[in-house]
């Protein structure tokens, strides 16, 4: 669970006896930044949203945030609005020094005296490529050729280059698909202090033209860092009732890049450092005993190798990665990358790739119980060393690349501990801008049932972000069942590329929210 979910459940304890109330002033609203890492950050990059009352803000333009009581440059988006046209919710854009594991005070007004950035993100879309620069980064998004990045460099020093593959698909027989050109750029934000260009398009020849991917690319003023957000996509129908499965096997898939970083370049990660063809692999491998989920918690294992020499072994890795040559550096990484296992960084002294999907794994992993009229028509399907990808599933993975001189640790700050800024628990309650995360306190209808149900409703909602409640977020992320026949008999349980992110429920073993949200 990400960090902006953590800080909503933990203050919705608070609220569990706020009503709904009259709307906080529009000019003013309190905030406190705050991001957890351990080292002190120059400039966080935060990214919010604010709620307001209906009726409450006009016009987004004209909020300002300051600090210390000066306005600091920060970029205000409308998300959602209220139905008499007034904004629900603004996404705040801005960054600011944060003290190691400490937080700031910020102030929220609308009037209307909100500064430029120094280095603003300037965007240029032509007809074959979209450029976005921020300062000292250079970002080229190709519009009609295969390999998402045309071009990557940092003062005028190019550190990626055209000749990366992009979305690289190993078919089950062994075939390498390259992803096609992108179908649709779109640019979805330009503004000064955040710009977000989205590439969409598919893999030629392969399933039924229903295998497609989408990359979202977000850049950011003064910094010389791209974060991108890629999506593997299942257009085809999952199975369930008398509809045909449409599931994908494929072997593996990696993001390619060329990489112009100069001579002798070497690869840092873990403290070790190692020349080219380098590969941190991070796997999970099966448990051992009866009544024993195949894949648990004790059982992950990473390992760095310099050709075919094994220079590191360990549990865990966030497998964040330097490379430095002659010409200058790029620091890549991976969000949740052992959580989402298995995972693979590697750079062969030519081409980077991001192994999404890397030749190690496989899912489903066959195991017997099949029971269902459903799960055994999709057994039929399972085969070892390979991945099935689920019809209508989108699989999402965030990634950094960084081409700054910066360490390392604040390029994984910015990639795994973003910073956020909230507001008193209050302002979001009285606001009524999302009335179903908050408990509403003590409700009596005068009917017995209603009112027996309203119980049920706030007791829920008020275990579920109790910390010390077996039943809460914070149990079940704890907490791993015994021995269960759980999705498809996949006992990852929490961790894993499928679930990563779904419940761990004591005793009954994950749920999957895959279900849940397509209902809501």
């Amino acid at each position: 669970m990400n960090g902006n979910r953590m800080h909503l459940v933990r203050f919705a304890v608070a609220l569990a006896a706020v009503l709904p109330a009259s709307a906080s002033k529009a000019n003013s609203v309190e905030l406190e930044a705050t991001h957890g890492a351990t080292i002190a950050r120059e400039a966080a990059w935060i990214a919010s949203g604010i709620p307001f009352a209906k009726g409450q803000l006009r016009d987004a333009s004209r909020l300002t945030v300051a600090v210390g009581g000066r306005a600091i440059p920060a970029q205000f988006t409308p998300l959602a609005p209220w139905e008499d046209g007034s904004v629900r919710w603004a996404l705040m854009d801005t960054r600011v020094a944060l003290p190691a594991e400490g937080a700031v005070k910020m102030a929220l007004t609308d009037a209307g005296k909100n500064p430029a950035p120094a280095q603003p993100v300037a965007l240029k879309q032509g007809s074959d490529a979209v450029t976005v620069t921020t300062g000292p980064l250079a970002l080229v998004l190709s519009t009609k050729q295969p390999g998402l990045i045309q071009s990557l460099s940092v003062d005028g020093r190019e550190r990626i280059t055209r000749a990366g593959k992009g979305p690289v698909l190993t078919t089950v027989d062994g075939k390498e698909v390259a992803a096609a050109a992108p179908d649709t750029v779109v640019v979805e934000r330009n503004g000064p202090m955040r710009a977000i260009v989205c590439l969409r398009g598919g893999f030629p020849g392969v399933h039924n033209g229903l295998l497609k991917y989408t990359a979202r690319f977000h850049v950011f003023a003064g910094q010389s860092y791209v974060k991108v957000e890629f999506w593997l996509e299942n257009q085809g129908a999952d199975g369930r009732g008398k509809t045909k499965p449409e599931w994908f096997a494929f072997d593996s898939l990696a993001l390619d890049f060329g990489v112009g970083l100069g001579d002798g370049v070497k690869a840092h990660c873990e403290g070790v450092s190692a020349a080219a063809p380098f590969r941190v692999l991070q796997i999970c491998r099966k448990g051992e005993g009866r009544n024993v989920p195949h894949y648990t918690d004790e059982n992950f294992v990473y390992t760095i190798r310099s050709g075919t020499e094994t220079v590191k072994e360990g549990e865990r890795t966030d497998g964040l990665v330097r490379l430095q040559g002659s010409a200058g550096a790029l620091t890549v990484g991976i969000r949740h990358f052992w959580q989402n296992y298995e995972k693979a960084i590697e750079y062969d002294g030519n081409a980077l790739r991001l192994w999404l999907w890397p030749t190690e794994g496989e899912w489903p992993r066959p195991a017997g119980g099949f029971g269902s009229r459903y799960a055994r028509r999709l057994s039929k399907m399972f085969a070892k060393n390979r991945y099935m990808l689920p019809g209508s599933v989108h699989k999402g993975h965030e990634f950094i690349l960084d081409v700054s001189d910066r360490p390392v640790e604040a390029v994984a700050a910015d990639l795994s501990q973003p910073a956020f800024a909230r507001a008193p628990a209050e302002h979001y309650a009285r606001t009524d801008a999302m009335p179903g995360l908050f408990v509403a306190g003590p409700i009596a209808t005068g009917n017995r049932t209603a009112d027996f149900k309203l119980r049920g409703v706030e007791r829920m909602g008020t275990v579920v972000a109790d910390p010390a409640h077996e039943g809460s977020l914070f149990s079940a992320r704890r907490e791993h069942s015994r021995f269960h026949l759980g999705y498809l008999t996949d006992q990852s349980y929490w961790h894993g590329w499928m679930d990563f992110g779904d419940l761990s429920v004591p005793g009954k073993g994950h749920v999957s929210l895959h279900y849940d949200w397509p209902m809501l």
